[in-house]
């Protein structure tokens, strides 16, 4: 069944955050990830998201190639990139016959 990993992303240092999109989308590719979604939060109509500007949709064959791209070395490698520059991703797995 399709999995999707969907994030919200409040941007920190510009530079630094896109260094680990960059990343994070090749290591993605390594798992049969697909980009969905890359874009600004235009309205909020329910809810909470004041964390976010951004919405990141990944589509993945299924929840294992997903939990297996989140957990790669790969995956922390890039996340290693965005560390200190301030922001926040809050990522969500969803399945989907």
């Amino acid at each position: 069944m399709t999995a999707y990993i969907w994030a919200t992303v409040k941007s920190g240092e510009p530079e630094q955050f896109m260094a680990y999109a960059k990343a994070a989308a090749q290591v993605a590719a390594g798992f049969g990830g697909e980009y969905i979604v890359r874009g600004m939060i235009e309205d909020v109509f329910e809810g909470n998201c004041e964390d976010a500007g951004r919405a990141v949709l990944i589509r993945f064959p299924d929840a294992d190639a997903a939990r297996a791209y989140m957990a790669s070395d790969g995956y922390k490698a890039a996340k290693a990139l965005r560390e200190g520059a301030g922001g926040s991703v809050n990522s969500r797995l969803v399945v989907a016959p």
